[in-house]
């Protein structure tokens, strides 16, 4: 289990990328390392930073050098290393997070309901939230732990990230006018 970001109401869909362009006030860690990833050989302690050679950020002919001509790192090479060392250092705290939550039982499952002007509905499964009831039933040891661990800001923080639905269908209304979403739904799913 990860978290992720929905940036679409249909397939083909993104309303944060318009003409080559990111519009989201925020840039995931993943975007921002394109096109590098890190990867550790067996119990090595330090990772080989690894680029894909057939991503569309990749050109031979613009853009920034990955070497000077003495065959150092250029500062922009150094940057990315540095923002895939944050990358790995978030994935870490977000599975320590989702584990926390887990074993505390604040998972609820979800699925997204969008009702289109034009009459049809889509249903988006496989989402969670934080169940409210279990987050308020905890006890008074558990909810300090998690204030502690600043876990706790975090899951309030996944609680009003569900209003960025709603940012969501303006720009996909915006975008996509005649496939306009009139009404969203959060339903719980009973898995």
């Amino acid at each position: 289990m990860g978290s992720v970001g929905i940036v679409r109401a249909g397939p083909a869909e993104n309303v944060f990328f318009h003409n080559n362009q990111w519009l989201a006030q925020y840039t995931p860690l993943s975007l921002q390392t394109l096109p590098f990833i890190l990867q550790r050989q067996g119990s090595a302690s330090e990772a080989d930073m690894l680029i894909d050679c057939h991503c569309p950020a990749l050109s031979k002919s613009q853009g920034e050098a990955l070497y000077l001509s003495s065959g150092r790192a250029t500062v922009y090479l150094n940057n990315k290393k540095k923002l895939l060392t944050e990358r790995v250092t978030a994935m870490t705290q977000t599975t320590d997070l989702l584990h926390e939550m887990a074993n505390l039982g604040l998972f609820r499952p979800v699925d997204l309901v969008l009702l289109f002007t034009d009459g049809s509905r889509q249903r988006i499964g496989g989402l969670y939230g934080v169940d409210e009831h279990a987050l308020h039933a905890l006890s008074a040891d558990d909810l300090k732990m998690l204030n502690t661990n600043n876990t706790l800001a975090a899951l309030f923080n996944i609680l009003g990230s569900v209003f960025q639905v709603n940012r969501l269908i303006r720009l996909h209304n915006q975008k996509f006018p005649n496939r306009a979403v009139s009404n969203i739904k959060l339903e719980t799913n009973k898995q």
